[in-house]
């Protein structure tokens, strides 16, 4: 099973399969294996999944949706817009509300829409920003 990496735009699980979008491609497996790939990450990059998002509850004070960063020396930090969508913070070049959805635009010009509204997005993208700069702050 993959690792997420700086290459890795998105993951997410469409009811059969999980995806792992990366720049330099498509990553497909049978199965919902989200959480796994997640904490598999986590702990490649020294913690697990658990302890991340308890970093991020105890650095945003908040508790859903929670971002996490899976490698501070890689700046690697990803957030769900839902269960089962999550998102690379870094590699977003930008974002746009359309009707009932939302357009990403990655560094790479891969583009994505998802039915999620831009103000999901835009509150996670926050999340994001806080978590990173509370965590500079401490280090």
């Amino acid at each position: 099973m993959d690792r997420i990496s700086g290459k890795t735009l998105i993951i997410y699980y469409n009811n059969f399969n999980t995806v792992m979008i990366n720049t330099d491609g498509k990553i497909i497996i049978n199965g919902n294996y989200i959480r796994s790939i997640l904490n598999k990450s986590c702990i490649f990059y020294g913690s697990s999944l658990n302890g991340r998002l308890k970093g991020s509850k105890d650095l945003l004070k908040c508790r859903y949706k929670l971002p996490i960063i899976i490698s501070e020396s890689n700046r690697l930090i990803f957030f769900p817009v839902n269960k089962y969508f999550w998102i690379n913070f870094n590699m977003i070049e930008s974002f746009e509300k359309k009707e009932n959805h939302t357009i990403i635009t990655f560094k790479n010009g891969y583009k994505r829409s998802i039915f999620v509204s831009y103000r999901v997005v835009n509150n996670q993208m926050l999340k994001c920003s806080r978590l990173w700069l509370e965590y500079l702050e401490r280090k």
